[in-house]
């Protein structure tokens, strides 16, 4: 299993439905919940077991990124570290695109 994102109502209509992967379960049971712990972070440790996200949860979700990625680079290292800083900034590059129309909404789990 993994994690992943699944965004609808994009603007083009050719593309109406877009996902893409976050974590692999392992990895995000492993790191990204230990490190939600003991950040204490709100937003992301809900990502496990899936959560629908809206525009004005945004500025929350993507303070808990740049928390993370810190976090990231002080306790991990080689491969883990680029992996999760990889998937870190691949949510916070396209997580904002999602919601270009005020209806959208978005389910990451």
């Amino acid at each position: 299993m993994s994690v992943g994102v699944y965004i609808n109502n994009l603007l083009d209509e050719t593309n109406l439905k877009y996902c893409f992967p976050i974590s692999s379960e392992k990895f995000f049971n492993s790191y990204w919940l230990s490190a939600c712990e003991l950040l204490k972070l709100r937003w992301i440790p809900c990502f496990g077991s899936g959560i629908v996200i809206y525009k004005e949860d945004l500025p929350e979700i993507k303070a808990e990124i740049d928390r993370l990625k810190v976090w990231a680079r002080k306790n991990l290292s080689d491969t883990n570290l680029k992996y999760m800083i990889e998937r870190l900034n691949l949510l916070d590059d396209k997580l904002p695109l999602a919601f270009t129309r005020e209806d959208s909404s978005v389910y990451i789990g």
